[in-house]
């Protein structure tokens, strides 16, 4: 039996392969007023594409998005599609009001507006967008989140992702309560499915690159930090935060003290954990001031008891990074402050181990001996035998 060799190049193959995942984009032909009709006795939805060729993006959307094989596959079931050039067609443009090219407008099976979208998405977004509006999926976080993991656990995963990225792009618009939970249990979720499924990883990716474009172009506004430190912490990438931090100019956060700490902070536990500790200190150089500052911003009255020691233990450990940075630059003026500061948030054992760490990881004997013994002196005697621990592993 002979093996044939293929003697086509890897190169071809690899083009003819992408070659096959694309087609011919199926646009209905004829005027809009009649695709509207035609839609209409489909009872299909129409999605009008006002693009000028003239314009990048609309060549972009041409070249890539609308001719994604997979879209087109899903399209035809649910929608027509019709492209208008709104400057040669300004007539019929203009009744919808158009402020950008690209534009996209559904149409519903009345014929009534459904919703619109200005700019370039790619096939993934794209999908995910007409699927919201022409199939009217569920708005409340919770349900929409249900029906991913449930197409997940089916194996449906490109049908699952769509409505996980749904959630994250435009959850918070319609679900009050989300913004808590978006960047955390919800993200974190995200996260664990774009480590065994990489198109979920490159979306999360693509949003994290264009939140930093955003900042670097624009103002470093808390929203878009808060959401690229939530982006890098999932992706486990929080090593680029410390760039970004370098790439924006020192005037831009004026006026942004709150993006600034929020963006600092993430990037002390990598520092401290690769003991980088005159960037910590540069970065940070009066910590006490940052953390009374903190403590000043008012919060909604009547906090439960267990939600104030968890936001006082959360503090504590936050600002042990500092601690162990000043501790090794044998900075008493820093330190001693610091120090009570933390102790009359919290003057038990565990901020005394909190800071007897600290030391010791900064290589601080004299630091750590001393504060051993006032511990010994100032805690009650049923504590001593956790301090003593420590001492003896030390």
């Amino acid at each position: 039996m002979h093996h044939h060799r293929s003697s086509v190049p890897l190169s071809l193959l690899c083009t003819l392969s992408s070659l096959a995942a694309q087609t011919a984009p199926a646009f209905a032909t004829g005027t809009l007023a009649e695709v509207r009709e035609r839609a209409k006795a489909a009872g299909k939805a129409l999605v009008i594409d006002f693009s000028h060729d003239a314009i990048e993006p609309c060549r972009r959307l041409l070249q890539t998005t609308w001719t994604d094989a997979a879209l087109w596959k899903w399209l035809p079931e649910h929608a027509l599609v019709v492209r208008v050039d709104p400057e040669r067609e300004a007539a019929v443009a203009h009744p919808f009001a158009l402020i950008a090219y690209p534009t996209f407008v559904v149409l519903g099976k009345d014929g009534t507006e459904l919703g619109r979208h200005v700019g370039y998405l790619d096939a993934t977004a794209m999908r995910a967008q007409l699927a919201d509006l022409v199939q009217a999926y569920p708005t409340d976080y919770r349900e929409r989140t249900k029906l991913a993991d449930a197409l997940r656990k089916k194996g449906q995963h490109a049908e699952a992702l769509e409505h996980y990225l749904w959630i994250w792009d435009h959850g918070v618009e319609h679900n009050t309560g989300f913004g808590g939970v978006r960047g955390s249990f919800f993200l974190r979720n995200l996260a664990s499915f774009a480590k065994t499924y990489e198109p979920a990883k490159a979306a999360l990716e693509q949003r994290r690159d264009a939140l930093e474009q955003r900042i670097l172009i624009d103002q470093p506004r808390f929203e878009l930090v808060q959401d690229l430190v939530h982006l890098d912490k999932a992706l486990e990438r929080t090593d680029r935060l410390l760039t970004l931090l370098e790439k924006v100019p020192p005037e831009k956060w004026q006026g942004e003290r709150i993006a600034h700490d929020v963006l600092t902070e993430a990037v002390l536990d990598p520092l401290v954990e690769q003991r980088r500790y005159d960037e910590v200190r540069r970065l940070r150089p009066d910590p006490l001031k940052a953390l009374d500052d903190g403590l000043r911003m008012p919060f909604p009255g009547g906090l439960p008891e267990s939600v104030r020691k968890q936001m006082t233990a959360r503090t504590i450990k936050q600002y042990a990074g500092y601690l162990e940075a000043f501790f090794s630059g044998r900075d008493d003026k820093t330190t001693g402050p610091l120090v009570e500061r933390l102790l009359e948030l919290d003057g038990s054992v565990t901020t005394w181990l909190v800071v007897l760490k600290a030391a010791e990881r900064a290589g601080n004997d004299v630091a750590c001996h001393d504060h051993a013994v006032r511990a010994l002196q100032e805690l009650p005697e049923k504590d001593h035998d956790r301090v003593r621990a420590f001492l003896k592993r030390k």
